[in-house]
């Protein structure tokens, strides 16, 4: 992610919307968000992913909801990083869940 601020003029086609980001950038962050997501439904350190009671630590769902959310604080943070909206909170958030994790 870049930090330096750009001014982008308005909008007067639809390909001017995305202009700010690359293809690549996005697959970039697809595939952070996926291997995040995949670590953090591992059950932490010393704990068993089933529980005595069979329950799992994490599912599908809880996977999917990992892999979207992070996605979506990734792609915001770094509109944020150039001055593209106000995404100074999920700027922020990103930084506390990138903070490392003891699996």
């Amino acid at each position: 992610m870049s930090d330096q601020k750009h001014t982008f003029a308005a909008p007067v086609k639809a390909p001017d919307c995305w202009d700010w980001i690359r293809p690549e950038d996005v697959v970039r962050h697809a595939l952070a968000a996926f291997y995040w997501a995949c670590n953090n439904v591992k059950a932490p350190k010393g704990e068993r992913f089933l529980g005595a009671d069979g329950r799992p630590y994490a599912d599908r769902e809880t996977f999917a909801d990992c892999m979207t959310h992070f996605f979506d604080l990734r792609i915001k943070a770094e509109a944020h990083s150039i001055g593209i909206g106000d995404y100074a909170p999920e700027a922020k958030m990103l930084e506390r869940c990138t903070q490392s994790r003891v699996v």
